[in-house]
């Protein structure tokens, strides 16, 4: 994403048209949604359909990750050059490809290939509906950016009701891929149905004040980056992992469905509730507050994998709290350094690799250690964002 990305002029009305552009957005976040939940609680049919291990399978998340890091680069380039809704709509339509071919995929090999196309094509969606609501609102964009990240969420959430449905009426995951490949095509027509906005660069205004670029910054967007390494790392990794525990512990199908579909309703309650306390709460209270109840949620977790409520009350408690990180982070970030489109792009690739990493090395513990492996490695993530957040927050009121 390039840096005059975020210049915007300033937008007096909403009008019609910019109303649909934002529905077309919308619709393609909850379709991102949809594709970003579906990998994980279908890895072990994956690796059946694969005849493969578990723990090659969960490679996968690290292909999908290698290929959003792309997509995320490629992107903030293409729509600097192209046209947006014919690049987001092409995206999609990747997606839909993707989706539908994954499940019958005969082997991981061609997985691999697969999961990293769906990757580059949710990349692209990313960081094209992110710019692209920015061109859309240009100051007013808050309420709007909130919204976006919100409709995630509300994908996330219905996923696990489309595979748990597809598991009790085929015993399969096909069904459910099938069915999120074939939601892409409307939200794809949809988008390409709408004018696609243009940037313009503004002047500032007169009365604003220059920002002065802190002798820290380098430092300081050093260790942001690896808050969101850290952060994403662990949401990522429950993400993939949580219906997979659920199984280890002796849950049905359709009880570890309810696992995730606790958590992902969570995670959506959670970004809903962060943009009405987002303007009561500062941003660096926010990512305290988060930050420590996601681990006393991995610490509850790993306390009760041998007690139900315990799992499930720690699992939602994770998803309220880890939802709000990403926003808070980047808003937190943009009141103490520069942010042009450079430092985002480090961002987006930090958290990007910690998708890639922590995953898949849960993945090469899960069936040899067993499920105590994800609070562990979840609960050390976040108990390191704590303390480099904690470093973060000392650098940055320092006085020079």
């Amino acid at each position: 994403m390039s840096a005059n990305s975020f210049a915007q002029s300033p937008s007096p009305a909403t009008t019609r048209t910019q109303w649909l552009q934002s529905i077309s957005y919308y619709g393609a976040f909850i379709g991102l949604g949809f594709s970003g939940a579906i990998l994980g609680p279908t890895l072990s049919q994956l690796a059946a359909h694969t005849e493969t291990t578990l723990s090659m399978i969960s490679w996968l998340v690290s292909a999908n990750a290698f290929g959003r890091l792309f997509g995320g680069l490629l992107g903030g380039r293409l729509f600097d050059r192209l046209p947006g809704h014919p690049t987001v709509g092409g995206a999609l339509l990747l997606m839909a490809f993707a989706l539908a071919v994954i499940p019958v995929a005969p082997l991981l090999a061609v997985l691999f290939v697969l999961e990293a196309l769906l990757g580059l094509a949710e990349g692209t969606v990313d960081v094209g509906c992110n710019t692209l609501l920015l061109w859309v609102h240009g100051n007013k964009v808050g309420p709007f950016m909130n919204a976006l990240h919100f409709m995630f969420g509300v994908g996330s959430l219905i996923t696990p009701f489309i595979l748990v449905n597809s598991l009790l009426h085929t015993g399969d995951v096909r069904q459910a891929y099938w069915m999120v490949a074939a939601v892409m095509l409307p939200l794809a027509l949809f988008v390409l149905s709408q004018r696609s906005p243009h940037t313009q660069p503004s002047a500032p205004a007169k009365t604003e004040t220059p920002r002065v670029v802190s002798p820290r910054q380098p430092l300081l967007i050093t260790l942001i980056a690896l808050f969101f390494f850290l952060i994403v790392a662990g949401e990522g990794s429950v993400f993939s992992w949580i219906f997979n525990l659920g199984k280890s512990l002796s849950m049905d199908d359709a009880l570890a469905g309810q696992l995730s579909q606790v958590f992902f309703g969570a995670f959506t309650i959670g970004r809903l509730l962060s943009i009405p306390l987002a303007t009561r709460i500062t941003p660096s209270r926010m990512l305290l507050i988060n930050v420590v109840g996601s681990l006393v949620a991995c610490i509850l977790m790993g306390i009760g994998l041998g007690l139900p409520i315990l799992v499930w009350i720690s699992t939602g408690l994770f998803g309220l709290c880890i939802a709000p990180l990403f926003a808070a982070t980047l808003s937190f970030a943009e009141q103490h350094i520069k942010i042009t489109g450079r430092v985002t792009g480090i961002f987006l690739a930090a958290a990007n690799l910690g998708i890639m990493t922590v995953p898949p090395i849960i993945g090469q513990f899960f069936e040899s250690v067993g499920p105590v492996t994800v609070p562990i490695a979840v609960g050390l993530t976040i108990a390191g964002s704590l303390v480099v957040f904690i470093a973060t927050l000392l650098i940055a009121n320092k006085r020079s």
